[in-house]
């Protein structure tokens, strides 16, 4: 789920909170063309619906400045114990100043990750 979050104030703010329901979860802001992870806190609690049964509610407690008048995208993904991490061959990891690459080669069914690592000249290490 996408959430563009809007710092309308005068201020930079610091913290705010998300809702969502009870689990784990991958944090990420959009900067600078890419995700960053954040660090998150779970705070949960449990409310009377309009029946009066206890529900409970939980809400994502994120740490990241959002500056004055500014709109913050912020990714949230939940994790289901079924997910599983995929990683397209040939996928790459680039230094900004295009020194090292590391691109996913292959897995085994011993659980490895191999990787192909090059420098600026194209020379594998």
């Amino acid at each position: 789920m996408a959430v563009a979050i809007h710092n309308p104030s005068s201020l930079d703010v610091h913290e705010f909170s998300i809702p969502v329901s009870k689990g784990k979860y991958k944090v990420s802001k959009y900067v600078n063309d890419r995700f960053e992870v954040l660090d998150y806190k779970m705070e949960c609690h449990f409310d009377l619906d309009i029946d009066l049964k206890k529900v409970e509610t939980c809400n994502l407690q994120l740490k990241t400045t959002i500056p004055s008048k500014e709109i913050q995208l912020i990714y949230v993904q939940k994790y289901t114990k079924d997910m599983v991490s995929k990683v397209p061959q040939n996928d790459r990891i680039e230094r900004q100043d295009g020194s090292l690459n590391v691109t996913f080669d292959n897995s085994t069914s011993a659980n490895e990750l191999r990787f192909n690592l090059t420098d600026s000249k194209g020379n594998e290490e």
